[in-house]
């Protein structure tokens, strides 16, 4: 499993961001397996808080942060720590769909 975790800006909230590839199993208890070829990729606020998911392609266009709960901006994600999982996501060399 590959993750990454950092703290959000200026909240200082804890992110773990990981890496689902196809076969791979999440969600609670693990009761899902990934069937598609892209890889999703699971944001998982302060211990799975908040957790959501999107395809590889959209994190990567990703040009600011991202929204995660409209009524509680402290959990959104910023444009620093998106552009840190944008890199993060570039040097995981067997992706092929990262830029």
């Amino acid at each position: 499993m590959k993750t990454i975790n950092l703290l959000t800006k200026p909240y200082g909230i804890p992110l773990t961001v990981r890496m689902i590839e196809h076969g791979e199993r999440y969600g609670r208890g693990n009761c899902l397996e990934h069937e598609l070829n892209e890889p999703l990729i699971e944001f998982n606020i302060e211990n799975g808080l908040e957790v959501v998911r999107y395809c590889i392609s959209t994190v990567q266009e990703l040009r600011s942060g991202l929204v995660i709960d409209s009524s509680q901006p402290e959990l959104d994600i910023d444009s620093e720590s998106i552009e840190e999982i944008q890199k993060w996501l570039d040097s995981q060399s067997s992706v092929g769909l990262c830029r």
